[in-house]
């Protein structure tokens, strides 16, 4: 005797895990048109979610199906653009991390209000050395820091930070110079 379950019959919960991982490209162009937005959510999230059904979950407006195609790895550069534009710094600060986001898109989110925003700039390796140069003198320190760590950041930004006003900023310069100088001998 064969058992068949309709999808909308499942729970909530079974749905999002079965949206989170499915591998399947049909399963996923499916799933993604569930009512739930926490379903949405889940297939926005999914590693496997091609970039075609990110581009059409970007243009709901919930900021959980955001988020979702912000952190996921197979979002298009134009995608993520738009999705910059979104007010929410959670959609923001994910957009700013991703990969995939175009140097252009950075620069504008390196002058976006948040420091978690531009913190998301500064650790991303997309990030130009002119805007890491200008972040390098933000006002959040931990700002600076993520500047500190991208190795897209020009020597000279290094060397300034190294007489940073916070200790946690300068010993992470320094310690940066440090290992420099240890490789080159």
């Amino acid at each position: 005797m064969k058992v068949t379950l309709e999808w909308r019959e499942l729970s909530v919960d079974l749905r999002k895990e079965i949206a989170s991982q499915v591998t399947d490209e049909t399963s996923l162009t499916k799933i993604a048109r569930d009512a739930n937005y926490e379903v949405k959510a889940a297939v926005a999230s999914n590693a496997n979610t091609p970039t075609e059904i990110l581009a059409r979950l970007a243009k709901i407006d919930d900021c959980r199906i955001k988020m979702g195609v912000a952190e996921n790895a197979n979002a298009s550069a134009d995608t993520l653009s738009k999705l910059a534009k979104y007010e929410d710094y959670r959609v923001k600060s994910r957009v700013a991390r991703n990969a995939n986001t175009s140097t252009e898109t950075l620069e504008k989110l390196a002058k976006d209000e948040d420091y978690i925003v531009k913190r998301g700039v500064a650790s991303n390796v997309n990030t130009s050395e002119e805007t890491l140069e200008a972040l390098a003198e933000d006002e959040n320190a931990s700002v600076r820091r993520e500047v500190v760590k991208n190795p897209k950041t020009p020597e000279g930004a290094i060397v300034m930070l190294c007489k940073d006003q916070s200790n946690y900023v300068k010993n992470e310069a320094r310690d940066r110079i440090i290992r420099s100088v240890e490789d080159s001998l």
